[in-house]
């Protein structure tokens, strides 16, 4: 396969209900920490997407511009204490504008689901192999870390690329904020250093796959 290129994407701070802000977000900020980086044979394209469904044409355009060979979606879970691998994406998207709701299919396609497009169970033994405590999930729900994985499990599943989406814990000053009854021992250090992992492991399955 010779060199690759790989995409990250994380996203801005965001408010969520009533009065709760979080700022700053960690998967974004990881996102910017890796742009440019070289992992392995893979150049990193780091891009760090506001909290709006309109981002989901510019996620198409990039992927369609700089056509990654590996994708790595992150997105921040606030109550959970552990990154979650997301097993399946939803063809759907559901939000409440003022007073109207909103659902609706987030293309055309006829798949419902699309599932991750990576070797899950090997990846995520690999990532317990190097000490980092992750879980399986299925818990995407139907907002936009939905909407961006369901795009880029769909672009690697048309282009033979691989594709993960994984929720992260909040760090940081998030976490003192936040994270009354939920602590966890994650920084965006650490995540960081698992996204290299998934980065590297996943071009080199890739890189297999291409030789056999």
């Amino acid at each position: 396969m010779g060199f690759c290129r790989a995409l990250v994407t994380g996203f801005d701070w965001y408010r969520g209900t009533g009065y709760m802000i979080y700022h700053p977000n960690p998967s974004g900020i990881i996102a910017e920490r890796l742009n440019n980086e070289v992992i392995g044979n893979c150049r990193v394209k780091g891009l760090k997407l506001s909290v709006d469904f309109a981002v989901i044409q510019l996620l198409e355009e990039v992927l369609e511009k700089y056509k990654p060979h590996v994708a790595l979606g992150l997105g921040l879970s606030p109550r959970t204490t552990k990154p979650l691998v997301e097993l399946v994406a939803v063809n759907y998207k559901y939000r409440v504008v003022g007073e109207k709701r909103v659902f609706e299919s987030i293309d055309s396609s006829k798949d419902l689901i699309v599932p991750i497009q990576a070797e899950y169970e090997q990846l995520i033994k690999y990532l317990w192999s190097k000490g980092f405590d992750i879980a399986p999930s299925n818990s995407l729900g139907l907002y936009l870390c939905n909407a961006v994985a369901y795009t880029l499990y769909k672009y690697a599943k048309n282009t033979g690329s691989r594709a993960v989406f994984i929720h992260i814990p909040p760090t940081g000053d998030l976490q003192f904020r936040i994270s009354v009854d939920r602590w966890n021992t994650w920084s965006a250090e650490l995540i960081a250093a698992m996204a290299r992992e998934i980065i590297s492991y996943l071009s080199q399955r890739l890189e297999a796959d291409t030789v056999t």
